[in-house]
């Protein structure tokens, strides 16, 4: 069974994971209306978003006691 605030957490978790997927797609879409090619415009969106998908995985949860 999980706790309330352990579901609340879950669903944040994934709120974030989504948010970032969208950003990713749409910079790709920008990268391939510019004429790149298709993977060229996903690996350097790819590597644009490294950066806060490494923070929000890096981000410290304190345990609750």
């Amino acid at each position: 069974m999980i706790s309330q605030s352990g579901t609340g957490g879950l669903i944040g978790l994934f709120g974030i994971a989504v948010q970032n997927d969208l950003a990713l797609v749409t910079q790709t879409r920008t990268l391939l209306a510019e004429g790149r090619p298709f993977n060229v415009a996903l690996g350097e969106a790819s590597i644009g978003r490294e950066r806060p998908k490494l923070m929000t995985a890096t981000t410290p949860i304190p345990p609750q006691t």
